[in-house]
């Protein structure tokens, strides 16, 4: 919230959305939940089943986790050509190629994260640019067929050869 506050002294047409509902066990403060409702440029979706009509609004997704596994939500929105601002933090770190398919600052600071969100705007070429790596990235690296390959190598290597690839992945290779 405050980076966003930050980026709007510079920005004032600049919007927000935050997509998704408010998590009743991790969820803001009074004061900022305040914020977010009564900002006029801050939107709060809800619960949104498909979210790819969301990606296509953004000009670029900034994701401050402080814990993520591998983000799936990086690989949508690169799959929609949008670059990724982020935390350096576990997971993120592994899906965002910092200065090439986005943005990376240390976990915590909201002040870096408006300055790389000012960057962006006061450069919407270099989001373009990392966002079209971003997707280039996400269609060489992680289409279904080589993570079902992936999945399945893991597996053979963990039995230590001693049973055969699964069916399914069997039948995805052949056909």
């Amino acid at each position: 919230m405050a980076a966003f506050l930050r980026v709007e002294e510079e920005f004032p047409e600049a919007h927000l959305m935050l997509v998704g509902r408010v998590e009743a066990d991790d969820s803001p403060s009074a004061s900022t939940l305040s914020t977010i409702e009564g900002h006029p440029r801050i939107h709060l979706t809800g619960m949104v089943a498909d979210v790819a009509p969301a990606y296509q609004a953004m000009d670029f997704l900034v994701l401050p986790s402080y814990r993520e596994g591998f983000p799936n939500v990086v690989l949508e929105a690169s799959s929609a050509g949008r670059a990724t601002i982020g935390y350096r933090s576990t997971g993120v770190v592994d899906a965002v190629v910092d200065g090439e398919t986005g943005l990376l600052v240390p976990t915590g600071s909201s002040s870096e994260l408006a300055e790389v969100m000012l960057e962006y705007l006061g450069n919407p070429r270099v989001a373009e640019e990392h966002g079209a790596a971003a997707l280039e990235r996400v269609e060489r690296l992680f289409t279904q067929e080589r993570v079902f390959e992936a999945v399945a190598g893991f597996y053979a290597s963990v039995l230590g050869g001693h049973s055969s690839v699964p069916a399914f992945v069997a039948e995805r290779r052949d056909g």
